[in-house]
């Protein structure tokens, strides 16, 4: 599955609804905001849900567990479509069998993932194949990851669960501020065209592309759903004048 990432600005119903309209039917978004009250919190992601109600859409949600309320829960269940949750920090075994007990997936962090964790939790869990994995991006130049450890941690998970669906970003077009350098997972790709971006990710085992910046263009879009689908994209040749 191929996806784009709806983040921390006005929602662009127009390029939402293209990238729908092009194949992408997973978006990864966030409500990790800063303590206030329920109705300020959903309010931004209410407004995603209600403009694709009628699409078939699984949303991959950034989430601290302390906000994974009743009320939340709730609230996600007025919707028909499939939600993941991911949870970067305060894993446990109780936070992720809460998500678990609700009938949603739960999404662990690939980049920092421990052979102690997913020992743990292959032994403790009902069903362990439900997790699935999503590495970090990562706005900072140089920050990034090496191919060589995301190979290694996706090999690590890969020992648990074969089939297991990883995730990872790559950089879009429109890159999201304060600092404009884009969100990739892996250091390399920063520059990256997406194509070669999400053929370096699926070499080192991720199965599933991110676009992490909040905007791509609609024709290297087009060409990426292509390849992640197809295993070939179309070629624009340019002449000089």
């Amino acid at each position: 599955m191929t996806a784009f990432s709806v983040l921390g600005q006005p929602l662009d119903e127009a390029y939402i609804k293209r990238m729908i309209k092009q194949g992408y039917q997973m978006i990864f978004t966030s409500v990790q905001i800063p303590e206030e009250d329920d109705e300020t919190k959903y309010h931004y992601f209410t407004k995603l849900l209600n403009l694709l109600k009628h699409e078939q859409v699984t949303y991959l949600i950034d989430a601290n567990p302390s906000i994974l309320t009743p009320s939340f829960y709730e609230h996600l269940r007025q919707y028909d479509a499939q939600f993941m949750i991911r949870i970067d920090h305060s894993t446990s075994i109780e936070a992720i069998e809460a998500i678990m007990a609700q009938g949603l997936k739960c999404c662990l962090n690939a980049s920092i993932i421990s052979r102690e964790l997913l020992t743990s939790l292959h032994q403790q869990l009902n069903d362990f194949t439900l997790l699935s994995f999503c590495h970090n991006y990562y706005p900072r130049p140089d920050t990034g990851l090496s191919v060589d450890l995301v190979n290694k941690k996706n090999e690590l998970i890969y020992q648990f669960n074969p089939k297991a669906q990883i995730y990872g970003f790559i950089v879009g077009s429109g890159l999201r501020g304060p600092l404009h350098k884009g969100l990739p997972t892996i250091e390399a790709t920063r520059h990256s065209h997406p194509v070669v971006a999400a053929k370096l990710l699926q070499e080192t085992g991720v199965s599933e592309v991110l676009v992490g910046d909040s905007l791509i263009e609609m024709r290297q879009a087009k060409q990426l759903i292509d390849f992640c689908k197809h295993r070939h994209f179309t070629l624009c040749i340019g002449r000089s004048v």
